[in-house]
C-alpha cells in the first residue's frame, strides 16, 4: 500500500522502509512536542549532538526533509500516535 504526496506526486510506502528504533521514536516525539535538541538531551541524559545525529538518521530513514516533515510522516504512517505528542499547557480533561 502506498500514498501519494500532494505536491510532487511521489509515491511513498505507508510504512517506512528502514526500521526506526524506539529511541529514535522517543526523540522524534519529543521533537514533535516542540522541544529543542538541548531540552531533549537534558530529559534523556544524552548530548544535544547525539539528539541531532539521531534525528538526522531518522529523517533519512523516513525520507523527510526536516523535523516537521519527519513528524508528519511518522503520524501518517502510524509510527507515532497523536497521543505521543505533548501539547503545551494543561491537557483538557475528557
Amino acid at each position: 500500500m502506498t500514498w501519494t504526496t500532494p505536491y510532487t506526486g511521489t509515491r511513498r510506502p505507508t510504512q517506512p522502509r528502514a526500521a526506526v528504533t524506539s529511541r529514535q521514536k522517543q526523540i522524534l516525539a519529543l521533537a514533535g512536542s516542540g522541544y529543542t535538541a538541548s531540552q531533549i538531551a537534558g530529559r534523556l541524559g544524552i548530548r544535544a549532538s547525539t539528539v541531532n545525529e539521531r534525528l538526522h538518521r531518522t529523517y533519512r530513514k523516513l525520507g523527510a526533509r526536516d523535523r516537521a516533515h519527519a513528524v508528519a510522516i511518522a503520524l501518517v504512517t502510524g509510527l507515532l500516535d497523536v497521543e505521543d505528542i505533548e501539547l503545551p499547557g494543561p491537557r483538557p480533561r475528557p
